[in-house]
């Protein structure tokens, strides 16, 4: 009820934007768990902290070159395909992180896949589709509330994979189900 308030309630009736906030949070937890690849590497291959870090420099190549992607096919297929085509690659990168029997050739693969899903999904479609639903007087709140939902959820998201990996005990095979557990939520 504030004159200015962080977030306009009204904003949220439109199922559209709910089901964006949604899909907004669940992309945030797929960042937040991004943080958590290098300890994975560290413990599945045996390497420093440092290398582990700088193998994820695929996943940040891969949305720079999927998020241009998603935007093109945009006005091409619409929303819901890019949509759709992201959360497939993001689960598919998950799941592939989660795998037993990952070498680094796989690693790799699983990495750009992930990135490029990433780029689809945190880049222009949600904020096309918040665009949309929104006034012209609410756009700016619009994207704040974009801002806002991924944020909760790389909040969830940390928290999250951090409590699966150590109810299974942590190392390489907590992480490896935590990422089949985010693979699966990103199916869903």
């Amino acid at each position: 009820k504030a004159k200015d308030p962080i977030l306009r309630i009204g904003l949220l009736t439109s199922r559209q934007v709910i089901i964006i906030s949604i899909i907004a949070i669940g992309a945030g937890i797929s960042e937040a768990a991004v943080v958590f690849v290098p300890p994975l590497l560290v413990s599945t291959f045996s390497i420093t902290t440092s290398a582990a870090s700088f193998m994820l420099i695929p996943v940040v190549i891969a949305m720079a070159f999927g998020s241009p992607l998603a935007g093109k096919m945009l006005d091409k297929l619409g929303s819901k395909v890019v949509l759709i085509f992201g959360s497939i690659l993001l689960a598919l990168g998950m799941l592939g992180l989660g795998t037993e029997s990952m070498n680094v050739t796989f690693f790799y693969i699983s990495a750009f896949i992930l990135g490029i899903g990433m780029g689809f999904i945190v880049g222009p479609p949600l904020r096309y589709i918040m665009l949309n639903e929104s006034t012209k007087t609410e756009r700016t709140s619009a994207q704040g509330a974009i801002r806002l939902f991924t944020g909760i959820g790389q909040l969830f998201g940390g928290a999250l994979v951090g409590a699966i990996a150590a109810s299974q005990g942590g190392g390489a095979s907590g992480f490896r189900y935590a990422y089949l557990m985010i693979g699966i939520m990103a199916i869903v």
